[in-house]
């Protein structure tokens, strides 16, 4: 699964200004939760990590990477 978030979403991700690190995907509490980790030239906050979900969600969801639910999550390295 990873191997197909990481090369549609790294365009969008570097065309924003920003360098996608890691792609994981992982159940915690019960909940799948596929996680970009971001990083950037400046730090970055949680407006950075709410910019690249939006741009990144609706390829994510075109992928149809799983049939189980799960929360698309944005962060960095440093968060």
């Amino acid at each position: 699964m990873t191997e197909k978030v990481k090369p549609a979403c790294t365009p969008i991700i570097e065309q924003l200004g920003y360098k996608l690190v890691n792609v994981t995907f992982a159940q915690e509490h019960g909940i799948w939760e596929l996680t970009l980790y971001i990083s950037g030239k400046n730090p970055i906050t949680h407006e950075d990590c709410k910019k690249v979900s939006l741009a990144v969600d609706e390829t994510i969801e075109r992928l149809d990477i799983t049939d189980e639910p799960y929360h698309l999550s944005v962060s960095s390295v440093g968060i």
